[in-house]
């Protein structure tokens, strides 16, 4: 049996209120269609995550590394957030309306929890790449976080977007979910049909999304400000000339910049997303359209956040080596190791006074963390 309320949205008054639009429905044959749309986005996401995370934890040189622990940990709270929002709008679709009372309640934890997750550990990411970018413009070494450091701060995010987005479970506050739109629930007034939460606005949104994104934006400007991702190789190589390995060195520093600020503007282009998907949701506009549009975005993001994931290195050497793996293919040339060949070209090559030229060496600054 369908479960909903509120008037349809082609009955609403012109001069109608905000909460009056937010809690208006489309016809049956509306909500169907966006449902089945939500639907598919949302299936789309959940493959791409999952196969994200399968790529990640099919090599261990990727899965200890404590950038790649938290791009898993991401990218799960993702799959969770998309395989759930399937099974809702399938569930709704084959009920011919909402489907309950309690996937009301359970799709407003979701939606908030996968939501501050996204916020809290991309500022959690551009935390860490702000203090290897630091200590990689000094010249200095770069000493990375534990793994048990990493999943206690991935830990410490969790737990409180999981509590914060459970407050309409707890029935001690006028706040619980309640069906908007006659599409999706979100926080809204308990006992008011046409009214959204006192807490969304002031508290919620704020403590999910708007303070880790002042705090990551800080960084980025801190970064742009001195520099960070701006590095002098000609000064660097000079100043280091009498040096074969130091220029070997600095030259391949230099060369993993790009690929660091293409990994620090993904935080920044994830993060942004879920604006538009905030601001079409809450558009005073009759049509149910600019929801539909606004959740839409959030399964941009996430598949945005998996395919950026396959960009790093080390990453995309994992999913062609399981894709050889599942089909069976095997190379007629396998390339020498990374190791044998330096020992080879150290054999090869003359030493210069008392330094021997390798040039696969890598600075102890913390390169290999992300990219090894």
């Amino acid at each position: 049996m369908a479960w909903d309320y509120g008037q349809h949205w082609t009955e609403l008054q012109a001069n109608a209120s905000h909460f009056e639009v937010q809690s208006s429905k489309p016809d049956d044959a509306t909500a169907r269609t966006i449902w089945i749309g939500w639907a598919a986005c949302a299936v789309l996401s959940t493959l791409s995550s999952a196969i994200s995370v399968t790529v990640m934890f099919s090599s261990k040189k990727v899965r200890t590394s404590i950038f790649n622990i938290y791009l898993i940990v991401l990218l799960s709270s993702d799959f969770f957030m998309s395989f759930n929002y399937a099974i809702t709008c399938l569930l709704n679709v084959a009920n011919g309306g909402y489907f309950g009372r309690a996937m009301c309640e359970f799709q407003g934890f979701y939606m908030m929890f996968s939501m501050g997750c996204s916020f809290y550990i991309n500022l959690l990411i551009a935390h860490e790449v702000f203090r290897l970018l630091s200590a990689t413009k000094r010249l200095q070494p770069y000493t990375p976080p534990s793994r048990r450091v990493v999943l206690l701060r991935c830990l410490g995010v969790l737990l409180p977007c999981a509590i914060v987005s459970s407050l309409g479970a707890w029935r001690v506050l006028p706040h619980e979910s309640r069906l908007m739109r006659g599409v999706l629930c979100l926080p809204t007034a308990s006992g008011t049909i046409g009214k959204l939460s006192p807490l969304l606005l002031p508290i919620i949104l704020p403590l999910l999304a708007y303070i880790p994104t002042v705090l990551a934006l800080a960084l980025a400007a801190v970064s742009w400000r001195r520099k960070l991702l701006n590095f002098e190789q000609n000064k660097i190589a000079n100043a280091s000339s009498k040096d074969l390995h130091a220029r070997a060195v600095h030259r391949h520093r230099v060369q993993q910049t790009q690929m660091l600020t293409i990994y620090f503007a993904r935080i920044y282009v994830v993060l942004l997303l879920w604006y538009p998907a905030i601001g079409f949701m809450l558009l005073t506009v009759h049509s149910p359209a600019p929801t539909a549009i606004g959740v839409v975005f959030v399964f941009v993001q996430s598949l945005v956040s998996a395919a950026m994931s396959l960009t790093i290195r080390d990453v995309k050497e994992a999913a062609t080596g399981l894709f050889r793996r599942l089909t069976c293919q095997r190379t007629a040339f396998e390339p020498i190791s990374i190791s044998a060949r330096s020992k080879y070209h150290n054999q090869r090559t003359p030493p210069v006074g008392n330094t021997v030229y390798n040039s696969e060496a890598k600075a102890d600054i913390g390169w290999h963390h992300i990219y090894s």
